[in-house]
């Protein structure tokens, strides 16, 4: 498992992600992958930006933002 990649493959486009932070092969229909500090920096910055809650739906995507920043930690 150590020679897996440090990348996630999602596309940037699902969240608004610069482009700069994909990589991708250069054979025609290859995966795009985004590295994982990548998306660890995106969720930090979004539980910045729902913290505190303004309203009842908040609480709900802060604990998702929670736990999505724990498993990517954890990886």
């Amino acid at each position: 498992m150590s020679n897996m990649p440090d990348k996630i493959y999602i596309p940037g486009e699902w969240l608004h992600i610069p482009s700069n932070h994909f990589e991708t092969e250069d054979s025609p229909g290859a995966a795009e992958y985004i590295r994982k500090d990548a998306l660890l920096e995106w969720a930090k910055a979004k539980h910045m930006e729902l913290d505190p809650p303004q309203n009842e739906r908040d609480f709900g995507r802060i604990e998702a933002v929670e736990e999505l920043i724990s498993k990517l930690q954890s990886l």
